[in-house]
């Protein structure tokens, strides 16, 4: 069991170090567009940049 923890838990190393993007859009209640951020994981946290305007 032991040995299969290892080969498992080195399986799921190189998942864990794919940054992961998101992204999103602001509308207003009218239901236009008005905005933008996106999301971006980096080794430090999340990085995001928003567009409004």
């Amino acid at each position: 069991m032991k040995q299969f923890s290892m080969i498992f838990t080195a399986a799921l190393l190189p998942v864990a170090a794919l940054a992961q993007d998101a992204t999103a859009k602001f509308v207003n209640t009218d239901g236009a567009e008005i905005g933008s951020a996106s999301l971006t994981q980096t080794a430090a946290g999340v990085l995001i940049k928003a567009e409004i305007g």
